[in-house]
């Protein structure tokens, strides 16, 4: 193995230590009961109803949402859920459930839009039963969900990566951090390095 060789297979090793994302799901399926808000993921995640007089719903289909003149526990007729996360995340998929349960909602043939929160521009997304949707990657620390007028479904999963930020090391550019055993392994490939050239020059 030539010295090259063994530094690149050296590199390589030390890159292998860095840790990288893991997405997370959240399933929303089972319990039951009605609240204001549900939280999810250690308190990371909050899922509220958004109006007056409404309540997230959960059972064993995901989660909804009701109100004091819609007895109905589906989000449906302009309903609107948000989700909103204590900090930035990437998000993956969410899944749906029940999509106009019979006898609830005869009426289907609309869809359901989805509005994205980012510090850059709001996206909005106007579709029909895409199940799982497809974020696309987009960051964000909130999203809503909205129901059209003919749809009824539930929420039943939600999946997310966290995004990983390095340690700031004081100069404002962040740190990778660097594991022990890469230190002492670039300091051996150095020392290797030095003796080679030694007996070069003798």
């Amino acid at each position: 193995m030539t010295f090259k060789t063994l530094c690149a297979a050296a590199a390589l090793a030390v890159a292998s230590f860095v840790p990288g994302a893991q997405a997370a799901t959240v399933d929303f399926t089972g319990g039951s009961g009605s609240a204001p808000s549900y939280t999810y993921a250690d308190g990371l995640l909050t899922v509220s109803s958004v109006g007056f007089f409404t309540g997230v719903t959960k059972n064993s289909l995901g989660i909804g949402l009701t109100h004091w003149f819609d007895s109905t526990r589906e989000l449906d007729n302009l309903e609107t859920l948000a989700f909103s996360f204590t900090e930035k995340v990437k998000l993956v998929s969410l899944s749906f459930s029940a999509f106009d349960p019979a006898p609830l909602n005869s009426f289907k043939g609309d869809d359901y839009v989805m509005t994205i929160f980012t510090a850059g521009p709001t996206l909005t997304f106007d579709f029909a039963e895409a199940n799982p949707f497809d974020f696309g990657g987009v960051e964000s620390k909130l999203f809503t969900v909205t129901a059209g007028l003919k749809d009824a479904f539930y929420i039943s999963s939600l999946t997310y990566e966290k995004i990983l930020t390095p340690p700031d090391n004081g100069t404002g550019t962040p740190a990778v951090p660097l594991p022990a055993a890469g230190v002492l392994l670039i300091g051996a490939l150095g020392g290797l390095g030095a003796l080679r050239r030694k007996r070069k020059a003798a």
